[in-house]
């Protein structure tokens, strides 16, 4: 194989490792919004309040049933 052909596959298969990714992050993004959705119905009934182990104000509380952070 010479080096332009060499060259020319490895441009095409970044390519399309490109595409994949794009497409991949398109898919997670869509489930993310679906997961958001069912996360909006829930009541949050059961909720668990996560300190901030360094003492700072960054603690939350986080439902254990749909696990969204409120």
């Amino acid at each position: 194989m010479k080096n332009k052909e060499i060259k020319d596959q490895i441009r095409k298969l970044n390519n399309e490792i490109e595409d994949i990714f794009e497409k991949s992050e398109a898919k997670i993004e869509k489930l993310k919004v679906k997961i958001r959705n069912v996360q909006n119905e829930c009541k949050h009934s059961v909720i668990n309040h996560v300190p901030d182990p360094s003492g700072n104000n960054d603690s939350f509380d986080e439902c254990l049933i749909c696990g969204k952070v409120i």
